[in-house]
C-alpha cells in the first residue's frame, strides 16, 4: 500500500510539473494574442485582453520599429491634415501602430485625435476608452475624459450644422433585413456605406453616386426619373463584361433629415429598404476597391 501511495504521489507530481512546463508565461500569451490581432485588427475585445496583460509586465513590452514607423507616418500626415482624407490616412497609420503594439498608450491617444478630426466620433471615443485601459497618469486620465466630453460637443455641433432640404450629401445609415425585417444600423464611421450627393440646379435635381466606380470596362449609370422638394426617384445600373445588375429603381422620400428609400430590382421585382443620414460633407478617401470608392462623411 505504501508503495502504491508513493507511486500515486509521484504520478501527480509529474503531471503537475509537466503542466507547468507547458503553461505559457504572460509574455508568451501576449505574443500569441498580438499575432492573432494581426488577423483581426478590429477585435477590440482582444485588444482589451492584450492591454490587461501588458500593463502587468515589468519591464513593459518593447515597441517594434515597424510600429514606430507607422506612428511617425501618422504624426506626419496629421500635421498636414487640412481636410478629411489626410486625417483619415493619419488615423489608419495610428491604427496600424496600435495593432502592432496594442498596449501603446500614445498611439491610442493620437488615433483618437485623428479620428476626431476626421469626424469618426464613435471610433474616437472607443480609442480613448482603450487608451484609458493602459493606466495613464491621473493628469492624463483627466485630459482623456475631458476630450471625451469635447467629442460629445463635436457630435452635437455636427448634427446642428447639417443643412436641411433634400439636396446635399446622403450616406446609408441603416437597412432592413430581407430575412426577418429588422432594421440593421451601419457603423457611422464606415467608409464603405453607399453615399450619394443630390445636386440642385434651379428647380431640377441631379444625383451623383460617390461610392460608385466606373472605368473602361465597368460602368455605373445613375439617372433621375422624377423629383420634387422632398422626394426623388432615380434608376441605377451597373454593367461590365462579366456582370449586369439590371435596373435598380430607387424611390426616396425626405423625412426629418432622413432619406427613406425603397429599392426595387427589375430582374426579380424584389424590394430592399434603406435609410440615409444627411451629412455636412463627404470626401473620397480611398479606393477604388471591390465595392467602389471609400467615402468618409462628417
Amino acid at each position: 500500500m505504501k508503495t502504491t501511495g508513493k507511486l500515486i504521489i509521484f504520478i501527480f507530481t509529474f503531471l503537475a510539473l509537466a503542466t507547468n512546463a507547458h503553461a505559457q508565461s504572460p509574455r508568451e500569451q501576449l505574443k500569441q494574442m498580438v499575432q492573432q490581432l494581426q488577423k483581426t485588427p478590429n477585435d477590440n475585445s482582444l485588444r482589451e485582453k492584450i492591454i490587461k496583460i501588458a500593463v502587468t509586465l515589468k519591464p513593459a513590452p518593447e515597441i517594434s520599429e515597424e510600429a514606430r514607423r507607422s506612428f511617425i507616418i501618422g504624426e506626419t500626415l496629421f500635421k498636414q491634415a487640412k481636410n478629411l482624407r489626410p486625417a483619415y490616412e493619419a488615423a489608419n497609420a495610428f491604427h496600424t501602430a496600435t495593432t502592432l503594439a496594442p498596449w501603446w498608450s500614445n498611439a491610442y491617444w493620437n488615433l483618437a485625435v485623428a479620428q476626431q478630426l476626421a469626424g469618426q466620433y464613435v471610433s474616437a471615443k472607443e480609442s480613448l476608452r482603450l487608451y484609458l485601459l493602459t493606466n495613464p497618469s491621473a493628469v492624463d486620465r483627466r485630459t482623456a475624459q475631458d476630450r471625451l466630453y469635447a467629442i460629445d460637443a463635436d457630435i452635437i455641433a455636427a448634427a446642428a450644422s447639417v443643412p436641411g432640404g433634400i439636396s446635399g450629401f446622403w450616406q446609408r445609415s441603416s437597412y432592413q433585413s430581407l430575412t426577418d425585417g429588422q432594421w440593421i444600423k451601419d457603423h457611422p464611421d464606415s467608409v464603405r456605406n453607399s453615399t450619394y450627393e443630390i445636386q440642385q440646379t434651379g428647380s431640377a435635381l441631379g444625383i451623383k453616386c460617390m461610392t460608385c466606380y466606373s472605368d473602361s470596362q465597368e460602368k455605373f449609370t445613375v439617372n433621375v426619373i422624377s423629383s420634387n422638394s422632398d422626394a426623388i426617384t432615380f434608376q441605377m445600373r451597373r454593367v461590365s463584361p462579366w456582370y449586369d445588375s439590371g435596373i435598380e429603381n430607387h424611390a426616396c422620400r425626405l423625412n426629418d433629415n432622413q432619406l427613406s428609400c425603397t429599392i426595387t430590382y427589375a430582374k426579380d421585382g424584389k424590394n430592399f429598404n434603406v435609410r440615409y443620414a444627411k451629412r455636412s460633407i463627404c470626401e473620397i478617401v480611398g479606393g477604388p476597391g471591390i465595392q467602389g470608392y471609400f467615402v468618409l462623411c462628417k
